[in-house]
Parts: structure tokens; C-alpha cells; sequence
């Protein structure tokens, strides 16, 4: 088969085999509406389509990317209390 062929055929969402013109927009798997959702990455202006595992994937990125920031918050703010002169009246 030439390339040409290759993209006429019709794709299939890699969940229900729905015939389908979508791909995720990060692991380009073929998805439908059904199994797949449009999200605006932070970086684009514009909504994307993104498969279910990746959108575990990035739900879980932004989970640990929040528990980076209140720990990162923690230590500025225990490091704060060190710093402090000992004042005594």
C-alpha cells in the first residue's frame, strides 16, 4: 500500500472501534467524542482532544505538580521562621 491509500482509510477509536476523524492530541491514538475530551492545554489557546489515559495521565501531573507548590510553600515558610531574630525584651 502506498501512503496516499494509507490516509484515506478511515480511522477507529482504539476503545469501541467507532469509525472516527479524531486523534489525542498527545499520544495521537484515533478516539471518539465518547472516549476522549476537549481540554485546553496551558500553552495553546485553542481546545485539544485527548484520549482517557492521558487524561489520567495529566490529572495526575497537575496532582503532583499542586503537591510540589504546598511543599515548596511549606518550606518558604518554615524557612521564614529560622531567619527571625531572637529578640528578647
Amino acid at each position: 500500500m502506498n501512503n496516499q491509500k494509507l490516509a484515506k482509510e478511515p480511522m477507529h477509536c482504539y476503545t469501541c472501534q467507532n469509525e472516527t476523524e479524531e486523534r489525542c492530541s498527545y499520544c495521537l491514538l484515533p478516539i471518539c467524542a465518547g472516549h476522549g475530551r476537549q481540554v485546553q492545554p496551558w500553552f495553546i489557546s485553542r481546545l485539544v482532544m485527548v484520549c482517557l489515559p492521558c487524561q489520567m495521565r495529566l490529572e495526575e501531573i497537575a496532582r503532583e505538580e499542586l503537591e510540589l507548590s504546598w511543599m515548596a510553600r511549606a518550606e518558604q515558610q518554615t524557612a521564614g521562621l529560622h531567619v527571625l531574630p531572637n529578640r528578647r525584651l
